[in-house]
């Protein structure tokens, strides 16, 4: 048994032990020596962990599957520390324990791990459809890059695989590919609010029927083919007015006119 040399002891419970992690280790042993003694509770049923490979570190190696409750419900999502901390505490008793949980620290690159998956899983989505295709190579980026991360990683792993089954799920024989990109979209409200009038109090008007218009009339290829005539003879400017009455706002621009004109 380690000699003790305080009276308190930070406890650091984690299942990962990667370089980043170990420097994160070693900065904590050196912040807190000097006031409590330093432990690493280490969660070998993932990772084997030799102690004698890492001569500057406390350890105290347990094994979760073999510790009854310490993922409460089997939910992995849900670590019990104290689990852990009870059989330490009989080994190396101290009059206080300081428990910190490795997932909780902001350890090397994972959050650009996470922002780089993302990247490109929505990109394959967006610029090759969703099929059942594009559904494998997305699960096989997430399985790559986030499986063997952090606790945070593994959820938001769950997280969209589940979400891969229950859509990829709905793809039928007739419609095996689906365009989830929002990028059409998003650039016929863009020039839409281009050509709004500066003046924000002006709010919509009539011309956001030019949103549904733009698509099919985006070049003068596809415009030429558009009987206007025809079109403007099924609708009367009445009707228009009872469209903009029912669906949009009164926007203050207008308020202010038939409060005056009152």
């Amino acid at each position: 048994m380690i000699q003790q040399q305080h009276k308190n002891c930070t406890v650091l419970v984690t299942h990962k032990m990667d370089e980043p992690m170990l420097r994160y280790l070693r900065f904590l042993k050196g912040e807190i020596t000097e006031a409590m003694d330093f432990y690493v509770l280490y969660d070998c049923g993932t990772q084997p962990l030799d102690p004698a490979d890492y001569p500057d570190l406390d350890f105290y190696v347990f094994n979760s599957s073999e510790l009854p409750g310490f993922f409460f419900g089997g939910d992995r999502r849900l670590p019990n520390p104290l689990k852990a901390l009870i059989p330490f505490s009989k080994v190396h008793p101290y009059s206080h324990y300081l428990v910190m949980e490795g997932d909780l620290v902001l350890c090397g690159e994972w959050l650009d791990e996470v922002m780089t998956t993302y990247t490109d899983i929505m990109k394959m989505c967006k610029q090759e459809g969703f099929s059942v295709e594009t559904v494998a190579r997305c699960k096989a980026v997430l399985n790559q890059r986030l499986l063997d991360g952090n606790e945070r990683m593994r959820q938001l792993h769950r997280f969209i695989m589940c979400y891969l089954d229950t859509e990829s799920a709905l793809l039928t024989a007739e419609h095996s590919n689906h365009n989830v990109s929002s990028d059409i979209i998003e650039s016929d409200f863009g020039i839409f609010k281009d050509s709004m009038p500066s003046n924000k109090t002006n709010g919509f008007t009539e011309s956001i029927l030019y949103i549904p218009l733009r698509p099919k009339a985006c070049n003068l290829e596809d415009a030429a083919k558009i009987d206007i005539k025809t079109i403007m003879e099924r609708r009367t400017v009445n009707e228009v007015k009872q469209w903009k009455t029912e669906h949009l706002k009164t926007n203050p621009m207008s308020k202010r006119r038939n409060l005056l004109v009152a």
